[in-house]
């Protein structure tokens, strides 16, 4: 399965007028991912979503993992401490070579991992 290194690196070795197009044809790919939390924010004051933004486990690289998430959903995060380890199963919708953004997630939250 694509990890996100490997769509970050596919899109930088792009010349540059050809990275949104290439971007763009990862839109629908279905991903399951372990990730590493790194931050997130609420979307608004008076919501239950936030979004929330997390790196590849398996490496240092300067890329993002986007989702927006419900906190009814996934308690956990209210209280996720940065690098915490988990999984999740989503979309892509949006890729370029510094952020992917996903949609339709799932999140596991397994304390082994972590």
């Amino acid at each position: 399965m694509i990890q996100p290194i490997d769509i970050q690196n596919e899109i930088s070795n792009l010349p540059p007028l050809q990275r949104e197009k290439f971007g763009k044809s990862y839109e629908g790919t279905k991903v399951s991912w372990d990730l590493k939390y790194r931050s997130g924010y609420f979307l608004d004051e008076n919501s239950n979503l936030v979004k929330i933004f997390a790196r590849p486990k398996e490496n240092h690289n300067y890329i993002d993992v986007c989702m927006e998430v419900d906190t009814k959903s996934y308690p956990e995060l209210e209280n996720l401490e940065e690098n915490t380890i988990f999984s999740v199963e989503g979309e892509i919708s949006k890729a370029d070579r510094s952020e992917i953004n996903l949609k339709n997630c799932s999140l596991k939250f397994d304390p082994i991992k972590s």
